[in-house]
């Protein structure tokens, strides 16, 4: 099946159409991943990192505050000192240990479904807290979470340079496609160019224009068309003259047997006068 020239040219920019949307698509496609990245970093693992922190400080302040105690020679002191220390830091402990599964929880509702189960191996670690802990515990924790977090960083820096390059590789096929688009679109419609000269010069009465263009595309059909309406002009042309010769020569005929006639009417009037006048 033979396209048309509409046709052709409406693919051809349609084409370029598409080119430009996969590149536009593209970009807000990776735009979004690097966004929930980033989110995940800076409020998940970050968050809960900083949430580590806290509990990591709060648990050498309570050893240091035991040591001082420890040092501590007057008992009675020593002895208050422990019970305000018990009354304190359990509920600061539990407190922050309360804040650590929120973070999770909250982490949890948008992050991508790769880090479900690393979040799930975090708070069953951190569960197993609420007995005892030590503070070598929540520094393996941290260290999973900045492994984590240094991880989403790389990928996403990663997914940044892909990215750039894959747009601007997209961005150069689109530009190549509009190029070759707008070439062929030129070349299919050059001829008409050459169909509007011919048309000026039967304007002109120049008859003997031909534009001979070969191909089965629409302009070439209409060239053939044309080429075939200047011979059929040219032809009724001299037809034309041909009818106006020979017009003009009945004309002509026709004027030279009315000046007979006229001629003939002149001369036998004075001649019946004379017949008439003789024969009396």
């Amino acid at each position: 099946m033979r396209l048309s020239l509409a046709t052709r040219i409406s693919i051809g920019y349609a084409a370029i159409l598409l080119t430009f949307g996969a590149v536009s698509l593209f970009g807000v496609t990776a735009l979004h991943q690097n966004q929930r990245e980033i989110k995940l970093v800076s409020q998940g693992y970050l968050h809960l990192a900083q949430e580590l922190t806290k509990l990591e400080t709060l648990i050498r302040n309570r050893q240091r505050d035991l040591d001082r105690q420890a040092q501590e020679r007057n008992a009675d002191t020593r002895q208050a000192l422990f019970r305000l220390a018990d009354l304190y830091y359990p509920g600061l402990l539990h407190d922050q240990l309360k804040a650590i599964q929120q973070t999770l929880t909250d982490t949890k509702a948008f992050a991508p479904a790769g880090e479900i189960s690393f979040l799930g191996e975090v708070r069953k670690k951190t569960e197993s807290w609420v007995g005892s802990f030590q503070e070598r515990d929540i520094r393996w924790v941290q260290l999973m979470v900045e492994n984590r977090i240094r991880e989403g960083v790389e990928r996403a820096e990663h997914r940044d340079r892909q990215t750039g390059l894959a747009i601007l590789g997209l961005s150069l096929l689109a530009i190549v496609v509009g190029l070759v688009t707008t070439a062929l679109s030129a070349r299919w419609l050059r001829p008409i160019k050459t169909l509007i000269d011919g048309v000026s010069q039967i304007g002109r009465g120049d008859f003997d224009a031909k534009l001979g263009l070969q191909g089965d595309d629409e302009v070439s059909l209409l060239a053939r068309e044309f080429d075939h309406m200047a011979t059929s002009l040219k032809e009724r042309d001299q037809q034309l003259k041909e009818k106006q010769e020979q017009l003009l020569r009945s004309e002509q005929l026709a004027a030279v047997g009315r000046i007979s006639a006229q001629i003939a009417h002149e001369v036998m009037n004075p001649l019946s006068s004379i017949v008439l006048n003789v024969e009396l």
